[in-house]
């Protein structure tokens, strides 16, 4: 039903260590992508596709997904193009957080449990964000802000 777009991940630029899939990052011409694995057979990849589908019809802004094929390493997944092109970087909610309050649990053995809201007030983040499963910290990963960054140093104010 979906095209399966064909990747070799010999041509990958870097990996992605963010998450728990095996993802890397390749150019398709000027376009930089990432290419996220499907190795646990729960079919992620398909449904990441599906949820992105479901937001077009919706009218919901979202990740737009492709179904992909890693040649080199003979297993399934889905690209999507970087939502944060140069010169913008994306700053992810648990680095905000962390950068806001240095008591929040940086490391995956520290999580905030179900039921704890958590008030965030920064020029990027004017929302409250509240964590609801005992799995917040990977969630608060998923919320990101784009960034430009400073030309001079490559990094974000």
């Amino acid at each position: 039903m979906f095209p399966v777009i064909r990747i070799r991940s010999s041509h990958a630029e870097a990996v992605e260590y963010l998450g728990t899939k095996a993802k890397f990052w390749f150019r398709d011409g000027e376009q930089q992508m990432l290419f996220k694995a499907e190795e646990r057979g729960t079919g992620e990849d398909w449904a990441e596709k599906i949820a992105c589908e479901l937001c077009t019809l919706l009218g919901l802004p979202h990740v737009h997904y492709e179904m992909a094929y890693d040649l080199d390493q003979q297993r399934p997944g889905v690209v999507c193009a970087s939502c944060a092109p140069p010169p913008l970087a994306l700053a992810h909610g648990n680095q905000l957080l962390l950068a806001l309050d240095p008591a929040y649990p940086a490391g995956a053995e520290n999580r905030y449990r179900s039921g704890q809201p958590l008030a965030v007030a920064r020029s990027e983040l004017a929302h409250t964000l509240a964590a609801t499963d005992s799995n917040s910290s990977r969630h608060l990963r998923r919320l990101s802000v784009a960034r430009c960054l400073d030309r001079e140093s490559g990094s974000a104010p």
